[in-house]
């Protein structure tokens, strides 16, 4: 069978397991005796291994399958949880993700067997079964057999009623019945197993799970589970699953074996309505793309719609295209709906570097995230992954102190790091906050003499600001010593080149001993912006809104010449002046003027004017790439189709000095 057409439904899937797996092994760390975090690990590379076998990655299931025997002794109370333990889960983990990232990239999981790990996984029980003596409960002493009697069975359903009411929950024994062509019956079983955990913890199954896994047993099986949920819930769910001829759902109910049981039951057999379920779908992302640009163009005719000038515009004439503009709304509105993407795909990367950060530098952390749920476009979530993680990184390392240190200057021993999200009109702002040491702004700006970025003379009259902004040049590092992970000076100038490259901007907040806080403000989306359109010259531009301040109108005179800049005072603060016609090369109007027309944009956390020719109006505008021969022309973020179908330049303010 040609497996290859479930290669990217696979991979897909093997990174969410991946990704929970990563967030339970950090959950279990702070919890060791949470059972059911035990269990959800164990059910992910249970499901990882039955997905990695059928796909014929056979070292990836190899891998898995002995993490399941170090899971299942945790399990069964034969090892404890510890930093050793969960140190080598997560080598396993890097291990499962190095396969994954081949399979993506070559369809193939390639040679690498992982020995040293796999033998560590199987040295791990038999050292760890020596310090801890196995605790031989009921539930462990029927597993050694095979074989299950009717006193066994009824063993297993109190053993399932005790389970129960240990959690104050429900027991309930689950008969499934196959049909007799079912081809796969181990595949079909390892299905109802993945929907049975979903609502459920499995205590047993009869015949025990290796035999169902090898396909030793007729077409029916018993499986024993405890959950909150109503009986019915599961009739209901199985019965969707294909292959199944009949479902027993039986409620076990009080203490001792099977005559005790109440008559509490549900059967069905297949054949009756399915119950309605919300349906979901896997979509590519380049068809999303295309579906977007798509849209684009039907913005682009809306618009050029309404710029026509007709004789007679008649009422319908006007509905219609009324009528039009209301549909081409929610088709957008719900294109980008469909792109949108919580943050908590990229957040979740870090818990895990926060851990290997801080024990490798001897510090304390408590990490923690809100907002996860703030959605931004996919395009965005894509690029701002690399940003974050310099950001969250040099938290750990420049910001916060090691305890003893901490502990002198009166703080906690445990330093702080809070990663937020939140939307804010139409952008998403994430917040990096630390309470540590801050950033040494006398250090700084020594710095900046010492590379001759400003000499010492002017360097004593720079503002706080001016002085941060250094952090964020090429090779500027205020860290005494090259480590593995700082003191080159390349993390902050990367941040601040990819978020400005989003049309997104960066703030630093600093208290010297008190803590920072960084802030990138981000567009909610990059595919369809609000822009004001203007007129320089004969030429049209667009200037995005989210980065205009203000427009005003002053008279010429009003404009101040200092060292051949030109500037203008605004509410008390001097604004320096650009002139577009000259930045753009274009021929202004030659009409002399006695009042000019400004954008006041904001450029990096700083004011600066605009000087245009004229004001057009907003409008709704679909961003064009500007190709590869174009994409060196820094001063425009891309282009738009106007109404009258000429094409305008969209400018970059962070671009332009």
């Amino acid at each position: 069978m040609d497996m290859s057409q479930y290669l990217e439904v696979f991979t897909e899937e093997s990174k969410e397991y991946l990704q929970n797996l990563n967030k339970c092994l950090l959950s279990l760390e702070k919890n060791p005796h949470d059972a059911s975090t035990i269990n959800e690990i164990f059910r992910a590379a249970h499901t990882i291994k039955g997905m990695s076998g059928t796909m014929g990655f056979t070292r990836m299931a190899k891998l898995t399958h002995d993490m399941e025997s170090v899971l299942s002794s945790l399990r069964n109370n034969e090892i404890e949880v510890s930093s050793n333990l969960i140190d080598l889960m997560f080598k396993c983990l890097d291990a499962l993700e190095d396969y994954l990232d081949k399979i993506s990239k070559t369809g193939n999981e390639g040679t690498n067997e992982y020995k040293e790990t796999i033998d560590a996984l199987n040295s791990f029980i038999k050292s760890e079964k020596e310090i801890v003596p196995a605790k031989q409960t009921r539930e462990t002493q029927t597993k050694k057999d095979t074989v299950i009697s009717g006193s066994e069975l009824a063993e297993l359903e109190t053993l399932a009623i005790e389970k129960a009411t240990e959690k104050n929950l429900n027991a309930y024994k689950i008969h499934i019945t196959l049909n007799k062509d079912c081809l796969l019956k181990s595949a079909r079983a390892f299905v109802i197993f993945q929907l049975l955990e979903r609502f459920s913890d499995i205590v047993e199954t009869e015949p025990r799970i290796t035999d169902i896994e090898n396909e030793k047993f007729d077409h029916d099986f018993i499986v024993f589970i405890v959950s909150d949920r109503d009986g019915k819930l599961f009739s209901d769910e199985l019965k969707l699953i294909y292959d199944i001829e009949k479902i027993t759902v039986e409620k076990l109910m009080g203490c001792g074996y099977s005559n005790q049981k109440g008559a509490a039951s549900v059967t069905d057999t297949i054949g009756k309505k399915k119950p309605a379920i919300v349906k979901t779908a896997r979509i590519e992302v380049d068809k999303l793309d295309n579906l977007m640009n798509l849209v684009g163009e039907l913005i682009i005719t809306k618009t050029r719609l309404q710029g026509y000038e007709t004789a007679n515009k008649s009422k319908d004439y006007r509905d219609t295209i009324e009528y039009l503009e209301k549909i081409s709304a929610q088709l957008n509105d719900a294109v980008m709906k469909v792109r949108m993407v919580p943050v908590e795909t990229v957040f979740s990367r870090f818990p895990r570097m926060i851990r290997d950060v801080s024990r490798e530098l001897g510090k304390e952390i408590i990490f923690t995230t809100f907002g996860e749920e703030t959605e931004l476009d996919r395009m965005v979530v894509d690029e701002i992954g690399d940003p974050l993680m310099h950001l969250v990184r040099n938290a750990a390392d420049h910001g916060i102190e090691t305890p003893d240190i901490r502990l002198k200057t009166g703080k906690t021993k445990e330093g702080h790091i809070n990663l937020k999200a939140y939307r804010d009109g139409n952008n998403v702002v994430i917040e990096i906050e630390d309470d540590g040491m801050g950033i040494n702004l006398k250090k700084a700006r020594e710095k900046a003499v010492k590379k001759g970025l400003i000499n010492e003379k002017n360097s004593k009259n720079l503002s706080e600001k001016d002085i941060i902004d250094f952090i964020f040049l090429p090779n500027f590092s205020t860290s005494a010593n090259v480590t593995g992970m700082s003191g080159r000076g390349v993390g902050l100038d990367v941040v601040k080149t990819k978020v400005e490259s989003l049309n997104g901007n960066v703030e630093v907040q600093t208290a010297e001993g008190v803590g920072c806080k960084f802030i990138i403000r981000l567009p909610m989306t990059l595919s369809i912006i609000q822009a004001l359109l203007v007129y320089v010259g004969d030429e049209k531009y667009a200037i995005p809104i989210n980065s205009i301040y203000s427009l005003e109108r002053i008279p010429v005179e009003e404009i101040k010449t200092v060292q051949k800049n030109e500037s203008m005072m605004l509410r008390k603060l001097e604004i320096p002046l650009v002139r577009l016609d000259k930045i753009l090369k274009v021929t202004g109007q030659k009409n002399i003027k006695k009042k000019i027309t400004i954008v006041v944009v904001n450029r990096n956390e700083k004011l600066m004017g605009l000087v245009v020719d004229g004001l057009i109006g907003q409008y709704e505008m679909v961003i064009k790439s500007m190709g590869k021969l174009l994409k060196n022309v820094n001063i425009a973020a891309g282009a738009t189709i106007l109404g009258d179908g000429t094409v305008a330049l969209i400018l970059d303010v962070n671009s332009i000095k």
